[in-house]
């Protein structure tokens, strides 16, 4: 009837909707403690050790994964909050451990190709205390240290004494920049032929020469976290870096859910692009062949996009198909 008043709601419909509101409030809550468990880091590296296992790093539950030569999945290193992992040629993997909240300091840990974790440092049994800040790190090809220091790459002498080799020193500045902030944790390296290492900010790659000068990709000298040059291959946060056997510079490129190829001459090749859902945190690579380590990425706007879920781990062939060869779900 013409002016009638619309009915009131059910006792069951509003039920129906507190109900709903609930479960988003809970969803809120659940998102939010997952991105404080993780300490709002998205990094987490896979690595490719020369016997062919796989490993890589489930920072939420305080593991590090491998995957056998025969496909097995088993714990390799538990109770370490990683994000970082190296392995060298002998096929010892080193990682990091960031305790949460006021736990101690960060460290650093090696596993031997047999099994054994050794908790303390090599640094350490040279006779030095190492002051190492929890930011990326490498394994040089003779086995010594490199990590981000304060805006400088720092390297282990044959005393195991730090000191600066690449970069110059920002002291108390890392945190007040987002960009350098950024870069020191979520950074990458990876090393090229004839002793350079490559090292990406999340921006851009810089080649690192021996004697600790900076150029870009193309060889115009640069400094180490200075801001792309219009001539730069510029990336939307790289999350991963590795050197192909052609000599082609392979990123992890958050953003775009891509891996991307540059050749020589500063081509650039999307070699695969990830679902609408995925978002890669580490790279890795035997061969021609990569492993890209992604994890779930919740599809919502602000603060409440984070990653979510089980990491997974794809291997990327070179004629660009894609295979889920490990992801820990349940265990």
């Amino acid at each position: 009837m013409k002016g009638m008043l619309p009915s009131r709601p059910g006792r069951g419909a509003l039920v129906t909707v507190r109900v709903r509101v609930f479960a988003l409030a809970l969803a809120i809550a659940i998102a939010l403690t997952t991105a404080q468990a993780a300490h709002a880091n998205s990094i987490a590296s896979v690595v490719v050790a020369p016997d062919g296992s796989i490993y890589f790093s489930d920072y939420v539950r305080n593991r590090v994964w491998k995957v056998s030569s025969d496909g097995k999945l088993t714990a390799a290193v538990t109770g370490k909050h990683v994000h970082h992992l190296v392995v060298d040629q002998n096929g010892t993997l080193y990682g990091e451990h960031i305790p949460s909240g006021s736990g101690g300091e960060p460290s650093l840990w090696e596993r031997s190709a047999d099994g054994k974790v050794t908790e303390t440092f090599r640094a350490v049994r040279h006779g030095q205390a190492l002051t190492y800040p929890g930011s990326v790190f490498t394994i040089d090809p003779r086995g010594g240290l490199e990590f981000l220091r304060e805006c400088q790459i720092v390297r282990l002498n044959a005393a195991g004494t730090p000191e600066p080799w690449a970069g110059r020193r920002c002291p108390g500045e890392v945190f007040k920049d987002a960009a350098l902030r950024y870069a020191h944790l979520h950074g990458s390296f990876a090393w090229a032929a004839n002793g350079v290492l490559l090292f990406s900010d999340a921006r851009t790659v810089r080649r690192v020469l021996p004697d600790g000068s900076v150029t870009t990709l193309r060889g115009r000298p640069i400094g180490l976290f200075a801001p792309p040059r219009p001539d730069e291959i510029q990336f939307d946060h790289v999350m991963g870096l590795v050197v192909d056997p052609a000599g082609n510079v392979v990123v992890a490129e958050r953003g775009s859910r891509s891996i991307r190829s540059i050749d020589a001459v500063g081509r650039v090749r999307t070699v695969f692009t990830l679902s609408f859902f995925a978002s890669p945190t580490g790279l890795g690579n035997s061969g021609s062949d990569l492993y890209v380590l992604t994890q779930l990425r919740a599809p919502t706007p602000g603060f409440l996009a984070g990653l979510v879920g089980n990491p997974t781990l794809r291997k990327i062939t070179p004629d660009g198909r894609s295979t889920v060869i490990a992801s820990p779900s349940g265990r």
